[in-house]
């Protein structure tokens, strides 16, 4: 009969139920013997050791030992489930009425049993004590895990309290920054607005200036050409009259020395005068038709020095 081995941990443990119920099946029928309790009390230990491990669902280098472990354990129970696969008829309770046939296997089994066990048992009680190692490493490995996942899980709620802490001053800032934003866009937006206002006012008054200036230029234009016009006039009448002006020059110099003449004459009668005033003397002037008139002076003192 095969035995229904594979390579989980149950099927290690499908494997020795069935070695299991072999054993059982041979004390029944020899008889109690010692050998057999301690490898009954044997794969009772190895059973939970491995239902124990089961549970434990190693990962990373737990699992590559407990899988070397296990390679050598399948080994054992392979040899010892071929060992005994032959006798398993011999050891159950069977009616049948040819029962002594199963005699002579009973009496061989009897016979080379005793060193079988023995070594089925030493190794199978190296590889529960493996095992029960391997499972000590690993709930010690995760309680200190569980240790550390513990004290990294109040450092996260730490760190997340801190986070939602910053979060809440970034949510207070950014409000604030926002509002402060908004705040500088509408003060933006008015100064914009009268900055536009004031370009659109300017343009105006350059407009107004520009026409004003243009009717200026106009006006401005207008006078120099009259003006041009009236100093073209002006010329041809002095290039006209040029000859006259020179008759009314000579004219002038004429009369001014005629009055040059007349004041040396009043000069020279007026320098006469004060000497016939003081002499008490007629004083005689000469009109223009060369009559002359004697007028006598006398001069009187008012002075009155009692006053």
């Amino acid at each position: 009969m095969p035995v229904p081995f594979g390579v989980s941990v149950g099927d290690f443990v499908s494997g020795i139920q069935f070695i299991y119920s072999i054993i059982e099946a041979a004390d029944a029928t020899t008889g109690s013997v010692a050998q057999y309790q301690d490898v009954l009390a044997a794969l009772q230990s190895s059973q939970d050791a491995l239902q124990h491990l089961q549970t434990l669902s190693p990962t990373g280098p737990n699992k590559q030992a407990v899988t070397a472990i296990l390679d050598r354990y399948r080994k054992t129970v392979i040899a010892f489930g071929l060992a005994i696969s032959g006798y398993e008829k011999s050891f159950t309770s069977n009616p049948a009425k040819k029962w002594w046939r199963c005699l002579p296997k009973k009496v061989k089994w009897q016979r080379a049993s005793i060193e079988k066990v023995q070594l089925f048992r030493s190794e199978l009680h190296e590889h529960t004590q493996a095992l029960l190692l391997i499972s000590h490493c690993i709930e010690r490995s995760r309680g200190h895990r569980l240790d550390s996942h513990t004290q990294t899980t109040n450092d996260l709620a730490a760190l997340r309290d801190q986070v939602d802490k910053q979060a809440g001053l970034h949510r207070t800032n950014q409000t604030a920054t926002e509002r402060c934003l908004g705040e500088q866009h509408n003060l933006l937006t008015t100064i914009s607005s009268n900055v536009e206002r004031h370009l659109e006012r300017q343009d105006d008054a350059l407009e107004e200036q520009q026409s004003i200036l243009t009717t200026l230029n106009t006006t401005v234009d207008n006078r120099l050409i009259h003006q041009d016009n009236i100093l073209q006039r002006i010329t041809a009448v002095v290039l006209k009259n040029q000859e006259s002006l020179h008759d009314l020059r000579a004219a002038l110099t004429l009369l001014f020395v005629c009055l040059m003449s007349m004041m040396n004459l009043m000069s020279r009668m007026l320098e006469a005068i004060p000497q016939r005033i003081l002499t008490n003397g007629a004083v005689i002037f000469e009109d223009a038709h060369a009559f002359t008139y004697p007028i006598y002076t006398q001069f009187m003192d008012s002075w009155d020095a009692s006053a």
